[in-house]
């Protein structure tokens, strides 16, 4: 009696640990992949100045987790779009999109990849000179780095997203 008790007691144990590993596995990035969604439509739909500038912060935290997941990962270059898009003047965006571009350019050799980034990097830069002129600094040092062949390990982007 003891020993199906403890039979039936392992299988519930196991079938707990399955339905959770399996929602963790299937469900979540669903649910990401929703929350995600309604964050674009969000960003393409409100008129709120506070309210889109809120989620553009949340759509690039998302494409930069993305990137760091994934170097070359079509899904983040399309979030930097998106917010590029609908708001030219995000020198955060372009910052982000600025790094996507140069670390990819570091990892293929695509010299258009480095040229679009050194675009942006330079539009960062210019954006930020008469908000934050710390960054538009370190910004510009990056610039000459990567212009003198410095290796990538070296490269500092600075932290843009609050």
């Amino acid at each position: 009696m003891y020993l199906i008790h403890s039979w039936i007691r392992k299988f519930l144990l196991g079938a707990c640990i399955g339905g959770l590993v399996t929602g963790w596995v299937i469900e979540a990035p669903q649910k990401r992949k929703a929350s995600e969604e309604q964050l674009i439509q969000t960003f393409k739909t409100t008129r709120n100045p506070r309210e889109r500038k809120l989620v553009e912060y949340r759509l690039l935290e998302i494409a930069h987790l993305k990137r760091y997941n994934q170097l070359d990962d079509p899904e983040a270059e399309a979030i930097y779009k998106l917010v590029l898009e609908r708001d030219p003047n995000s020198a955060e965006a372009h910052t982000l999109m600025a790094e996507y571009k140069l670390r990819l350019w570091n990892r293929k050799r695509n010299p258009a990849y480095k040229q679009e980034g050194l675009e942006h990097l330079r539009k960062a830069q210019e954006l930020y000179r008469p908000r934050v002129p710390i960054l538009a600094q370190q910004l510009s040092k990056l610039e000459q780095k990567i212009n003198s062949g410095a290796p990538a390990y070296d490269w500092y982007f600075p932290d843009v997203l609050p």
